[in-house]
């Protein structure tokens, strides 16, 4: 087949980048298979304030894969999420991370039992996990419709627009939360199993609670396993306004790339901006 090339313009790391202390930064993951040949990274970053510092390198992944199962023998019972005023409110299950690795979907059993209004919605978050409850905020998935669950169980997709990143061996929390009227009867299930010893379900009223011990939830990562590319790394930024570019070939990368920008200590004060000039293939 013949294609027919185009000069396009990819928005890496927007404008009003600015990483905070100490941490990664990770841009949105783009696929590479819409572009071909050399493409042209070109990073424009103000100055980082006195003595900090940031570094932007791009890494690349092969497309996700199921990553990790958690409690799979699920199919004895359900828990109702918002199930009446001030009853799990939020469900959530503790699980261990197997592999650094980058989250890009979660699955979850959901079933919808009755009518829910149009618009409501379900999310799913990440969090660290401190003295057995979740603590920091690490990502929050796009919104799923109520309505677009079905009434039998089955696995529902929640997909994080930018990957959630996970050290190996660390335990973290998986939530479930959303907005339509509490209720036991017009709800959204998450599937339970019963377990001798080793749950890992935790509920929200006005503060977080292990509830049951014998509670466990099922749920899988979908994950990235995102490396640096050889080549892909630019100068240290400073306190002084920097440019570069790197010029790199998209057909020697894998199916994804991003980039991530990291800091060495505080909230920088500079912006950090990073584009992709490339060509990509259209069907003549």
């Amino acid at each position: 087949m013949e294609f027919i090339r185009k000069t396009v313009v990819q928005s890496i790391l927007p404008a009003t980048v600015r990483a905070t202390a100490s941490t990664k930064f990770p841009s949105v993951d783009f696929e590479t298979r819409p572009w071909l040949g050399l493409a042209k990274f070109f990073l424009d970053a103000e100055a980082q304030g006195s003595s900090d510092e940031v570094d932007v390198k791009l890494q690349e992944s092969d497309p996700i894969a199921e990553g990790g199962k958690y409690e799979t023998e699920t199919s004895l019972g359900d828990t109702i999420l918002r199930s009446g005023a001030d009853t799990n409110i939020k469900l959530g299950a503790r699980f261990t991370q197997d592999g650094d690795r980058q989250v890009k979907k979660i699955i979850l059993p959901l079933k919808r039992t009755g009518t829910i209004a149009a618009g409501k919605i379900v999310k799913v978050s990440l969090y660290t996990e401190d003295t057995d409850a979740p603590d920091a905020l690490l990502g929050t998935s796009e919104n799923v419709l109520c309505t677009a669950i079905g009434t039998d169980y089955e696995n529902v997709e929640f997909t994080f627009l930018t990957p959630v990143d996970l050290a190996d061996v660390t335990d973290y929390f998986v939530i479930l939360e959303g907005d339509y009227t509490e209720s036991g009867s017009n709800c959204i299930s998450w599937q339970t199993d019963t377990v001798a010893s080793g749950g890992n379900f935790i509920h929200f009223t006005d503060a977080w609670q292990s509830g049951t011990t014998t509670k466990s939830f099922w749920f899988a990562n979908w994950e990235y396993n995102f490396t640096d590319i050889v080549g892909g790394a630019f100068t240290t930024v400073e306190n002084e306004a920097a440019t570069e570019d790197i010029v790199l070939n998209i057909d020697n990368m894998k199916a994804y790339i991003r980039a991530v920008a990291e800091t060495n200590a505080g909230a920088n004060a500079g912006a950090t901006c990073l584009i992709m000039i490339g060509a990509q293939k259209y069907p003549e």
